[in-house]
Formats: C-alpha cells, sequence, structure tokens
C-alpha cells in the first residue's frame, strides 16, 4: 500500500542555551522533544497518537505540518521529502495536509467575520476568485454542521461557542480539499456535552471525503472511538504501535497499562486496580542510555537503566518497546519495527476503532 505520509526516525531538540552563555563557553545543553519517532499513515486511514503532555503529540504534529523542522530524519510525502519542497510544490504539500489546533479561539483572528478566516486560504492558494470566498465559505460551513450557514458567515467568534468555533476551524481546514488533516486534541477545550458532536463530524467527514487523518489526544476512548491504529508516545518516543483495540486490549508496555488504568470507568466504584506512578519522570535534557520510562516503571530491571528498547513485534501489526513486558514472539527472535504499518490486506480489513 502507498502511504500518504510516512515518517522516518524523526528527531527534534532544541537549544536551551542563552545567547550569554554561549559566549562564555558554557556547556552546550539541548532538551529532546521528539526522538527517532517512525510510522506511516496511508489513505483513509486514521492514526491517534495518545500521550501523556509533553510527551511529543504536538511537536509531531507541527512537524508534520511544517511549522517546525526535524533536527534528524525525514519526514515524505508522495515519496518527496517535505522539507526539500519549496514553491509552488511546497503550496501544494500545504493543501494537501492541514492542522485542526486544540484551542480554537487562539486559531482564529478575533477580528476577522467567520467567513473571512474561512475563506483566507482560498486567497492564499489562489484557488478561486475571490467573488466565490464567500460562497466557498457558506458551503464548507453547512458541511460542518453550522447550518444554515447564513447565520454564522457575518459573525466574529466571540459570538460563537466553542463547539462552533471549532467547527469554523475545522470548516477553514477543509476549504482546500486536502488529503490529510492532522487533529491536535480538538475536542479537549471543549465542553462535555459538544465533544461527541465533534467527534461525530470528523467520522463523517473522514467516510465522505475519504480523508486520513492523524488524530492527537491523551484519551484512549476518544481515541478507540475514532482511530483505526494508534501510536503511544512517552518521552519523546513511540513505546507501543498497533490495531487501536489490540492496543487498548492487549496492551503490553506499563505505560500504556498506566494510562488505561487512569480512566475512568463508570459504575466501576473503587474495585478497579489502580498504577501508581512513582519515581521521576525522565529529563528531556538529559542523556539517559536505557529505557526513558525506567524512573517510574514498577518493572523495572537492570537492563533498562543500561539499554534503550526498540520496537519489536508481539503480535500481528503490534508493536512494543519493553524489555520484561513485551518480548518478541517471531520464533523468539526480535523482529524490530523501524516503520510498523500495516500491510495492504490488512488495511483493507483494518478493525472498527
Amino acid at each position: 500500500m502507498t502511504a500518504t505520509l510516512e515518517l522516518a526516525d524523526v528527531t527534534k531538540t532544541y537549544s536551551m542555551d542563552s545567547s550569554l552563555a554561549r559566549m562564555f563557553g558554557r556547556r552546550s545543553r539541548h532538551l529532546v522533544a521528539v526522538d527517532g519517532v517512525s510510522f506511516a499513515v496511508g489513505p483513509d486511514e486514521s492514526l491517534g497518537i495518545v500521550g501523556e503532555s509533553g510527551s511529543g503529540k504536538s511537536v509531531t504534529a507541527e512537524l508534520i505540518v511544517r511549522l517546525q523542522t526535524p533536527s534528524n530524519g525525514q519526514i515524505s510525502y508522495g515519496g518527496r521529502d517535505i522539507n526539500e519542497l519549496s514553491g509552488d510544490e511546497l503550496l501544494a504539500y500545504r493543501r494537501a495536509v492541514q492542522i485542526v489546533f486544540q484551542n480554537p479561539f487562539d486559531a482564529l483572528n478575533p477580528a476577522k467575520l467567520v467567513w473571512r478566516s474561512v475563506s483566507e486560504p482560498l486567497s492564499i492558494h489562489r484557488m478561486c476568485a475571490s467573488s466565490e470566498f464567500r460562497e466557498r465559505a457558506r458551503r464548507v460551513l453547512d458541511e460542518v454542521g453550522l447550518a444554515p450557514a447564513g447565520m454564522f458567515l457575518d459573525r466574529y467568534p466571540h459570538e460563537l461557542s466553542g463547539g462552533e468555533v471549532q467547527r469554523v476551524a475545522i470548516a477553514r481546514a477543509l476549504i482546500l480539499d486536502p488529503q490529510l488533516i492532522v487533529a491536535d486534541e480538538p475536542t479537549s477545550m471543549l465542553d462535555v456535552s459538544v465533544r461527541a458532536g465533534v467527534l461525530n463530524l470528523l467520522k463523517e467527514l473522514r467516510r465522505r471525503r475519504q480523508l486520513s487523518m492523524i488524530f492527537i489526544s491523551h484519551d484512549f476512548s476518544t481515541i478507540r472511538y475514532i482511530c483505526d491504529r494508534t501510536a503511544v508516545m512517552q518521552a519523546g518516543e513511540i513505546v507501543e504501535i498497533g490495531p487501536t483495540r489490540e492496543v487498548i486490549d492487549h496492551r503490553r508496555h506499563p505505560y500504556t497499562q498506566a494510562l488505561m488504568a487512569a480512566l475512568p470507568i463508570p459504575g466501576d466504584g473503587l474495585q478497579r486496580e489502580r498504577v501508581l506512578l512513582t519515581g521521576r519522570r525522565h529529563d528531556p535534557t538529559s542523556a539517559w542510555p536505557g529505557c526513558r520510562y525506567a524512573g517510574r516503571c514498577p518493572h523495572r530491571r537492570e537492563v533498562c537503566d543500561h539499554v534503550r528498547p526498540v520496537l519489536v513485534k508481539v503480535a500481528d501489526n503490534h508493536y512494543a518497546a519493553c524489555h520484561v513486558m513485551a518480548p518478541a514472539t517471531t520464533n523468539g527472535a526480535q523482529e524490530h519495527a523501524h516503520d510498523p504499518h500495516p500491510d495492504s490486506a490488512d488495511h483493507q480489513s483494518k478493525e472498527a476503532s
């Protein structure tokens, strides 16, 4: 299967030194936000990226849409390195890959009417005559459930509810007819009562437009509802990846197990066993040779302090990076996964999320 988007060993580091510190020759320090991330997203596929705050999810999203540039590794779209694109080729990529941000009020210009914000990408990409902007904005607002659109075209963002403003942001992303949407926690800023509506909208848009999607969240229940596959990120690395149901129901990495144990389940009272994380989180500015989860892991072994685990196959299209909980299942030998991705047959028969 031809991948829509591929990440190969992508790393993003930031210098922690001030210009004054560099002037006096102080030892340089770097923060590693994303480290060796590899995955592929195919046509009409939804990949979830889940993890706690600070795990590198949003930085990965910004690298994909080229708001930031990787320090190392490659991000390819249609076989081309996106960081080598310029001019018309870069504009074409930006049309094909759009992002929906977490906070819609920050994403929209408060001084612009809704129809002008939604249609602005048409002007930037010279997609049609300016006389068509308002009508195209009306059609896409209708599509995202803001109907009748005439009630919303001439309003400002502050005159709308949070759910309505997020639908406006989704409409702006759709107006260029993209092939892939990166949704960076698009429901986390919304009231619980309107989250389901936005999730149902994204799911329906995927089906109707045959969109690929990268959906970023810290909530496994949301991921399960909308994503075909799921990647679990911890301290800038993917520690588990596979079909969503497989990752959730047969989770192999201790970090995935801890995240799942934190989910509230209606009616379970206080009977469910909790996973309590003790110790310290990994310091992203330190060079640690072993597992970055070792400081909080209840299954920690000596090898965890000295050897970095790699993703190994634990089931069909299911990979995990753990020395203790995720031994390889392929004839006793490790099957490494540089770029885990289901093959064509598996993708065609993907599980319902």
